[in-house]
């Protein structure tokens, strides 16, 4: 429709803006690495989960969310690019 695409150069820049474009301190291929994995773990498990608690809350369901994020030393590994839990 005409909306979307009035609206999707918009959208297209802050999802840049926010994937790739913080923390500017690297330009290699494992700073873009750790922002795509950013950006698919967000579509695959934060974006479906905040949208159940919508859903639920409108419902007027009590919903409680608990996030957790820990790596352990042992799961650090000398050569891998992306060190973290998603």
């Amino acid at each position: 429709t005409q909306e979307f695409r009035e609206s999707s150069g918009a959208f297209r820049k802050l999802l840049v803006d926010f994937y790739a474009g913080k923390d500017k301190g690297g330009s290699n291929s494992t700073f873009y690495l750790q922002r795509y994995t950013d950006l698919n773990s967000d579509l695959q498990f934060l974006i479906p989960m905040y949208q159940e608690i919508e859903l639920k809350r409108s419902l007027g369901w009590p919903s409680y969310i608990y996030i957790l994020q820990h790596v352990t030393k042992s799961f650090l590994r000398e050569g891998f690019a992306v060190q973290e839990i998603f």
